[in-house]
């Protein structure tokens, strides 16, 4: 069975640079950006091992920073992961391919429900299902690889390639049981809301009603019940 893998890498520079810690809670050791991307070299050598015609693409998401050493299998991503998850997507789908996403995550991203969503989406449209390994509390993340039928782990200190090996070689890959509960968090303060007004283009979500969607800058509609209230007031 050939297994086209697309692997999508946060490699933000602020994400990796490590606080100062003291010599008591440093006794595991935190694993580095470069200690990661010669893992994934190894586990891209293996796959070849496992199949010849395997493939395995890198989508580095770099943010802002500029990254220079990319090879014929990697592609710059001037974002964080989401942006990179979207373009994975229409790669896989420009190309007609059957595939499968892995999304390493080190830290979660402010206000990142909504990006998540959209790629959630688009995910399932394509049947392509999405893993998660992050070395953070990185929910959203989890949320979409239960969504998508992949697998997450939470992953604390070195040894990744042996987990890339054990869980994400083989064709055969344990599945989630985990409940999933999608959180709807407003797009304005960011908390997590039980009812919300909607933007029609992007899906953003709003604790209270705005003229103009802070993420699209669509002119929203006003809703039947401030209407009302309106007309009432009158």
């Amino acid at each position: 069975m050939v297994q086209n893998l697309i692997i999508v890498l946060d490699a933000i520079k602020s994400h990796w640079d490590a606080p100062t810690t003291s010599m008591i809670s440093s006794s595991l050791q935190s694993i580095t950006l470069p200690v990661l991307l010669t893992a994934l070299q190894g586990f891209k050598n293996a796959l070849k091992l496992q199949n010849s015609e395997n493939t395995l693409k890198i989508f580095i998401c770099a943010g802002q920073t500029a990254y220079n050493s990319i090879s014929e299998d990697e592609v710059y991503v001037s974002g964080g992961v989401w942006k990179g998850a979207a373009q994975a997507l229409c790669y896989i789908n420009s190309r007609k391919i059957n595939a499968r996403i892995l999304i390493i995550q080190k830290h979660s991203i402010q206000n990142e429900q909504n990006a998540a969503l959209s790629v959630m989406v688009a995910a399932q449209s394509l049947k392509v299902i999405i893993d998660g390994i992050a070395f953070s509390d990185c929910s959203v993340l989890s949320q979409t690889a239960t969504f998508t039928g992949g697998i997450y782990i939470r992953h604390h200190s070195t040894g990744i390639l042996q987990i890339l090996l054990q869980v994400f070689l083989p064709t055969r890959r344990p599945t989630s049981s985990t409940f999933l509960h999608l959180r709807p968090y407003c797009t304005c303060c960011s908390r997590e809301v039980e009812k919300a007004y909607v933007c029609s283009c992007c899906l953003a979500l709003y604790c209270s009603f705005s003229n103009t969607c802070q993420v699209c800058n669509s002119r929203l509609l006003v809703p039947r019940d401030i209407l009302i209230n309106q007309t009432k007031s009158k």
